[in-house]
């Protein structure tokens, strides 16, 4: 039962994290698309956009790191919720020093 609850935390963390630099990746590649689309630097249209964008991005990103260790605060299992935040925590980090240096190395 405790191999199962492990590889079940590992499983949901992890996957969130890798869900979560998936969408920033996304978010990225849109932003730099915006800027061919977009009316004018500053102007209203952009800065909505970016707006509703933020706010989207802040509850996508909330439910993708912080849902699972959520449920399991819910379920009483603080150990386990703590051990889930840090395992998305460091994917994060990891996945963000990946995409670092692929960016160093093909500048």
């Amino acid at each position: 039962m405790e191999k199962k609850i492990g590889t079940q935390i590992l499983k949901y963390s992890i996957g969130g994290a890798i869900l979560e630099i998936i969408y920033c990746v996304l978010v990225a590649l849109f932003m730099l698309s915006m800027e061919n689309i977009a009316d004018k630097p500053g102007g209203i249209l952009t800065i909505v956009a970016m707006l509703l964008l933020l706010v989207f991005s802040a509850a996508l990103s909330g439910f993708l790191i912080f849902g699972y260790p959520l449920y399991l605060v819910t379920q009483k299992e603080y150990r386990l919720a703590i051990i889930s935040l840090v395992i998305s925590l460091v994917t994060l980090m990891i996945g963000a020093l990946i995409i670092v240096s692929l960016i160093m190395l093909f500048r």
